[in-house]
C-alpha cells in the first residue's frame, strides 16, 4: 500500500505543461533571490534604532508614570509613544519623531524592499536641525540614527536638582500633528 496514492495520474496530467511550471518556477525564483539578496543593514539599523528607543521610551515612561513594572503592562511601541506629553516637557519635542520611527519601522516589517531615502523623516529632520544644526547627514538612515540619539538623550530622566531647569525651559513647547492640530 502506498503513501500517497494518485501521483502517477497527477504527473500525467502536469507532464504537458512542464516546460511552461518550468519557466514559471525560473521567473518566480529570480524574484525571490533578487528579495534573498536584499541589503538588510538598513532594516538592522533601523530595528536597532527602534529597539534602543523603545528601552529608553518604556524607562521614561516607567519613571515619570510611577509604574514600577512597566513591562507587565505590555504595551506596545505606538502605545507607549502616545503616553508621551504633547507639550510642556523635553519629551513632547521628540514625540513625533518617535511616532514617524515607529511608522518606518513598521514599513520594514511589512516589506522587505523599502527605500528609506523615500520615506518622510520630516518629524525628525525638525529635531536633528534644532539640536545639532551643523551636523551633515548623507543619508536618512543616518539621520534616523541621529534622531534616536537626541530622542534617547531626551528620555533620560535628569536628578531632581536638574528637573525643575527642564520642566522651565521646555514649558513653552507644544508638539503638533501633520494637519496642525495639537497632539493630545
Amino acid at each position: 500500500m502506498k503513501e500517497i496514492e494518485g501521483l502517477d495520474h497527477a504527473l500525467e496530467v502536469l507532464r504537458p505543461k512542464w516546460d511552461e511550471f518550468n519557466r514559471h518556477f525560473d521567473s518566480e525564483n529570480e524574484k525571490f533571490i533578487a528579495l534573498l539578496q536584499q541589503d538588510h543593514d538598513v532594516l538592522g539599523r533601523v530595528l536597532k534604532a527602534h529597539l534602543i528607543l523603545e528601552h529608553y521610551l518604556t524607562a521614561f515612561l516607567g519613571q515619570t508614570l510611577g509604574i514600577q513594572d512597566i513591562d507587565s503592562i505590555r504595551l506596545s511601541f505606538a502605545q507607549k509613544a502616545d503616553l508621551l506629553p504633547s507639550s510642556g516637557t523635553a519629551a513632547s519635542v521628540i514625540k513625533l519623531g518617535i511616532k514617524r520611527l515607529n511608522s518606518i519601522r513598521n514599513k520594514f516589517a511589512h516589506r522587505i524592499d523599502v527605500d528609506i531615502e523615500q520615506l518622510d523623516i520630516n518629524a525628525m529632520t525638525e529635531v536633528i536641525h534644532i539640536f545639532r544644526p551643523h551636523a551633515v547627514f548623507g543619508s536618512n538612515l543616518e539621520r534616523v540614527e541621529a534622531f534616536m540619539t537626541i530622542a534617547v538623550t531626551f528620555l533620560i530622566l535628569p536628578p531632581p536638582d536638574l528637573q525643575d531647569a527642564f520642566a522651565e525651559a521646555f514649558s513653552q513647547v507644544h508638539a503638533y500633528d501633520h494637519d496642525l492640530e495639537q497632539v493630545n
